[in-house]
């Protein structure tokens, strides 16, 4: 499987998920929402308009976030838009990859789509965990664990680099 195949495929899989958590809540406005951003961005992405790729990752999260606003299942949604985030991880990669030898196109793309799919797994694997516990926190531990989580993600970014 080509990059330009599993990011047809993820926009699908984004697409439906979204479309059926709005349809199981009746919800035909966000249903329709979602059929037409799915059909928009593989427009864009059959007739090669990479710079839509970024506006349909904004519009499918805010979409999202209204869909679980108003009551629509939040493990459909959370599957939808780790589809979306690898399509759109997908449209990057395929720009970046045609300054790539063509040898090794198939090497680096079959590279990229493994751990993508380890990530999109382990970040189903925390999303639903944060979906399943609750935790009750005061605004000073709130404010403690954001400052260590930006600390966290500046030393990786930094070790990174």
């Amino acid at each position: 499987m080509n990059i330009h195949q599993f990011k047809t495929i993820t926009i699908l899989i984004a697409t439906g998920s979204l479309a059926l958590a709005c349809l199981l809540q009746l919800q035909w406005l966000g249903l329709t929402g979602a059929v037409s951003l799915g059909i928009v961005w593989l427009a864009g992405t059959i007739s090669g308009r990479h710079w839509l790729a970024g506006w349909c990752l904004a519009l499918f999260t805010i979409l999202s976030a209204l869909v679980v606003l108003f009551a629509a299942s939040a493990p459909l949604v959370l599957f939808g838009m780790c589809a979306a985030l690898l399509a759109y991880d997908s449209s990057l990669f395929a720009q970046r990859l045609l300054a790539a030898l063509p040898d090794q196109r198939s090497t680096l793309e079959q590279a990229h789509i493994r751990r993508m799919l380890l990530l999109a797994g382990l970040s189903l694997l925390v999303g639903q965990l944060a979906l399943l516990i609750r935790l009750q926190l005061s605004f000073f531990w709130l404010f403690i664990v954001g400052i260590a989580a930006a600390l966290a993600l500046a030393f990786v970014a930094r070790r990174a680099q």
